[in-house]
């Protein structure tokens, strides 16, 4: 390819990519925005956003569940959603600093594995939050394994939508299997 026609190519690509600001306009002009990700999670009957003040949101969950800790002398204290009817199974950590929310975890999903059919389910439930109206939504995905002495096996995949993300795990001991589906937002570690 002789040199003209390598200017002509380049030229012509460089005048069919438009500007950023170009491209906001458009999207703009044609209705399609960016679909805003979740800002708050919903735990029982509460919603629960970054930057809500702690006292009242841990008060209104108490009203529904057991809710302990905020103990201790770190900067970000951590409180623990508990149900009433199962003291032990935590549903949801808040994250709290200066008494105003920074982050909330909280468990969507945890049963045994019966079928591939229960473990999507979970999945898409939580996933479907990232884009009620089907559109793309591009998210960081992550694997990773850990492995107990005591013989417990957890295998996660993490997908990091910047500050929502979603933790889909399962945990194996000896002959039981079972599948948790996480969503996170705000700080949380």
């Amino acid at each position: 390819m002789n040199a003209i026609v390598r200017l002509i190519l380049v030229l012509l690509v460089s005048q069919a990519q438009p500007a950023p600001g170009q491209i906001k306009q458009a999207q703009s002009a044609l209705g399609q925005t960016k679909p805003p990700l979740p800002s708050a999670i919903t735990i029982g009957s509460s919603e629960i956003a970054v930057g809500s003040p702690a006292p009242r949101t841990i008060a209104t969950l108490q009203e529904e569940f057991k809710v302990d800790g905020g103990e201790g002398t770190s900067p970000v204290r951590q409180w623990f959603v508990q149900r009433t009817e199962k003291p032990n199974q935590i549903i949801g950590i808040l994250y709290v600093k200066e008494n105003v929310i920074v982050g909330v975890e909280h468990l969507v999903s945890a049963q045994h594995l019966i079928s591939a059919e229960d473990a999507f389910n979970a999945l898409y439930e939580v996933s479907s939050k990232l884009s009620p109206d089907k559109a793309r939504i591009a998210c960081a995905i992550s694997p990773w394994t850990n492995y107990n002495p005591t013989g417990l096996s957890v295998a996660g995949i993490h997908f990091d939508c910047g500050p929502y993300r979603i933790r889909f795990l399962r945990e194996q001991f000896k002959d039981t299997t079972g599948v948790e589906v996480w969503e996170d937002l705000g700080a949380t570690k």
